[in-house]
């Protein structure tokens, strides 16, 4: 497993956003990418791999946090993810900005000069 990315949060929904919440204050003045996932989702499925190569790419200098959603709605609903998966970029507990589904060049090309 890439040191920069955990595996995905527990799906109890309170715990979760509670989790979350907590994830992206703990890091201060750091980069996060949060994507919001299900494994039941293709889209999502395939889209994963990309991340891991974008977090390999960028090491420490981005966090990367995988949740998976499919239970917790209510995270993606609080974060205001209309769909998923979602990649939300987030630093000192706030959003920053959102990536859309992207290649794995593109993406580090978006997120290199916010880091």
């Amino acid at each position: 497993m890439n040191p920069t990315t955990t595996p995905a949060l527990p799906a109890h929904s309170a715990e979760l956003l509670a989790q979350v919440r907590a994830d992206l204050q703990s890091h201060p003045g750091r980069l996060i990418l949060l994507d919001l996932w299900a494994p039941w989702c293709a889209p999502c499925m395939r889209l994963s791999p990309v991340i891991d190569e974008v977090a390999e790419v960028l090491g420490d200098r981005l966090v990367v946090r995988k949740v998976d959603v499919g239970d917790a709605i209510n995270v993606a609903i609080e974060l205001d993810a209309k769909s998923i998966p979602a990649l939300l970029l987030y630093r000192d507990g706030r959003e920053i900005g959102r990536l859309p589904q992207r290649t794995k060049q593109a993406l580090v090309e978006a997120i290199e000069p916010l880091l």
